[in-house]
């Protein structure tokens, strides 16, 4: 699941239109221009609730440990095809790239430009410290310091030049990882959709049976409490032995009930 979540979240993410590219990767990749994390908090067939953290190359806080949680679309669960084209649970992945969207939105060009500067210099500077260094500045001091660009290289710098493009080959490996996340993901989506099939009806059996030992257990204690205090309207002696007769009953009835 922690493998096949990721992959939820980047097709749909992609399937917005309103995002580059969104690739799935180790946590190990560390210099990109916006990182998604999240946890499981609970996973079954019927209820999906996941904590979702974003933060930009900048350290800029998108998202901290924001909890989504949805049911299933039972929809998603009538037919196998039905199964391949929806995630049941798709409602909670939309919701969080309409999260990421709106926090996107609070950031101007300017700034969302400088985002992809502030992600090539910290390569750069973890490739060749001593020449790329000095590029960078933060806002110390400041509430939430942020990584600023403080100057950019020479369009004509060879040792910048020979950055880029290990910078483009560590971008062709990350690119391979994500077709092996997304490949994992393919060949488990129909085993794992009839899991969650299957673990969406045993939950909603024992729902249902749960539901009914409710009521049982209820109209029982009604059923005691009724034989116990209702008023007595006997007249006679065989009156009051048809009564106490109806007592028992209601109150052994009762008592087998809850």
């Amino acid at each position: 699941e922690a493998r096949y979540f990721p992959v939820v979240l980047r097709n749909t993410l992609e399937g917005s239109a309103q995002w580059g590219a969104v690739r799935v990767a180790p946590d190990s990749v560390q210099f990109v221009d916006l990182a998604i994390s999240g946890r499981i908090i609970e996973s079954t067939g019927k209820r999906l609730v996941l904590e979702i953290s974003a933060r930009d190359a900048a350290g800029r806080v998108w998202l901290e440990g924001k909890r989504y949680e949805g049911d299933a679309d039972i929809g998603s669960y009538k037919t196998d095809a039905a199964l391949k084209a929806r995630d049941p649970f798709q409602n909670v992945y939309s919701a969080i790239a309409n999260d990421l969207l709106q926090a996107r939105g609070r950031l101007g060009a300017t700034e969302l430009r400088e985002l992809r500067q502030v992600s090539e210099l910290r390569f750069a500077q973890d490739i060749a410290p001593d020449a790329l260094g000095g590029y960078l500045r933060s806002d110390a001091g400041k509430k939430s310091a942020l990584t600023r660009v403080a100057r950019l290289p020479a369009q004509d710098d060879p040792v910048a030049q020979r950055v880029q493009r290990i910078r483009e080959r560590d971008t062709a490996v990350i690119d391979t990882l994500d077709g092996y996340y997304a490949g994992f993901a393919e060949q488990m989506q129909q085993s794992y959709g009839d899991f969650r099939r299957t673990s969406y009806d045993e939950i909603d059996k024992e729902d249902r049976a749960r539901a009914s030992a409710r009521a049982r257990t209820i109209l029982g204690a009604a059923a005691v409490a009724a034989s116990i205090f209702a008023p007595s309207s006997c007249g006679s002696n065989a009156t009051c032995n048809l009564e106490s007769a109806a007592r028992y009953g209601a109150a052994a009835g009762g008592v087998a009930a809850f």
